[in-house]
């Protein structure tokens, strides 16, 4: 079951490719250069995951660690550069930004839920296999945890403590 992680990179790294593709210059880093796999040490996948957590898999913006009992489970946190400003940003936009993405993983747009009270626009959905979380903040910047193999139930508050660590270190 190793293509659910891959269909979580192929997401990842469509979102990346769409928020590169309006600017020039950028950085595979995102937002304030902030490193995906420190924090994602940090955030204790094990918690996630529900046993020990292997190495982490530093892809340059995107950092993922596997389950050593079961490398059906992962997380993933990918920082994306910069993306224009997403004030003001519904849900209906998100999904016109964000559908190549979104339609890799299987989602819908009727399958995306709002997390408030995270930036400027928190989105989850559960895909075949996961759950993947968009939060947008101030400036265009972002973050994408993704946790395979555990359902939204079991993974979104330890996603959405992620979150939280990336906006407040960047």
């Amino acid at each position: 079951m190793l293509h659910v992680a891959a269909l979580a990179v192929a997401a990842t790294v469509a979102v990346l490719a769409g928020a590169a593709s309006g600017e020039a210059g950028l950085t595979l880093l995102g937002p304030a250069q902030v490193a995906p796999c420190p924090l994602l040490a940090a955030a204790d996948p094990s918690q996630a995951l529900g046993g020990p957590v292997g190495p982490a898999t530093d892809l340059g913006a995107q950092c993922m660690a596997w389950l050593e009992a079961d490398a059906t489970k992962f997380v993933g946190l990918a920082l994306p550069p910069r993306t224009p400003s997403t004030a003001g940003l519904t849900l209906d936009g998100f999904w016109e930004r964000y559908r190549e993405g979104l339609d890799i993983l299987g989602v819908g747009r009727s399958e995306l839920r709002q997390a408030p009270g995270l930036g400027e626009l928190a989105v989850y959905a559960d895909y075949e296999g996961g759950m993947q979380l968009w939060v947008l903040w101030a400036g265009g910047s972002s973050a994408i945890v993704t946790v395979g193999g555990v359902a939204s139930e079991a993974g979104l508050e330890w996603a959405l403590a992620l979150a939280r660590s990336v906006i407040d270190a960047s």
